[in-house]
């Protein structure tokens, strides 16, 4: 219930950062040396959107974004 509160809260900030993070994008594509930062890009853009809740790996020359679920026992 926390991550989705904070999700909440960050979403108008998140929407503008993957606004910009989509255009930073499009830019480095049109560049043969800029295409791996545009996957850069659009990988930042899939983690502002909610960035809370969220664990990422990085190593193997590839990034892994997961979802964190939190399991309660009562």
């Amino acid at each position: 219930i926390c991550t989705f509160l904070a999700n909440l809260i960050w979403l108008p900030l998140g929407i503008l950062l993957v606004v910009l993070h989509c255009c930073l994008a499009i830019v480095c594509f049109t560049s043969i040396v800029g295409i791996p930062f545009a996957f850069a890009h659009m990988k930042l853009a899939s983690l502002a959107i909610c960035p809370f809740g969220v664990d990422t790996y990085i190593g193997g020359g590839e990034t892994v974004i997961e979802e964190r679920t939190t399991v309660i026992i009562v």
